[in-house]
């Protein structure tokens, strides 16, 4: 990989570890341990609003159609200028990584014993951090 891209993907990589997450409840430490998935911006590439809507929607139908038991989320940057909603479901590691290479998510969030850990998908050159306790990450 070349410099600038490499410094590319690691701007990207630090940007996914600095995140606020937002549940309908307003409280995330009422989320369940799994995995939060999003359909929004596969590979990072950025589309519109409407592409992205239309993606929610059909990860939505998908988890509804697999019987797969999801709670809504907002993934966003510290300030919520930049927002994904997202899905927070009850996934083994597997059915969780296969989802998210269907939806061509670089990267994907898992809650373990109330901590939130960032665990690359399609970007294998980085090992699954863990981000600290879940609580932190509250909007």
């Amino acid at each position: 990989m070349k410099k600038n891209a490499y410094a590319q993907v690691l701007r990207l990589w630090q940007a996914y570890q600095t995140i606020k997450i937002r549940s309908n409840d307003g409280n995330i430490a009422t989320l369940s341990p799994g995995y939060i998935i999003t359909a929004c911006n596969p590979e990072s590439r950025v589309c519109s609003a409407k592409q992205n809507r239309l993606k929610t929607e059909k990860l939505q139908r998908y988890l509804e159609s697999h019987k797969i038991s999801a709670q809504p989320v907002l993934v966003g940057d510290l300030d919520f200028n930049w927002v994904e909603p997202s899905f927070c479901c009850a996934l083994d590691e597997k059915r969780a990584f296969n989802l998210a290479r269907l939806y061509q998510q670089n990267a994907i969030y898992q809650i373990k014993e109330n901590e939130l850990w960032l665990t690359p998908v399609l970007l294998k050159q980085f090992p699954a951090v863990s981000l600290g306790p879940l609580k932190n990450f509250s909007t």
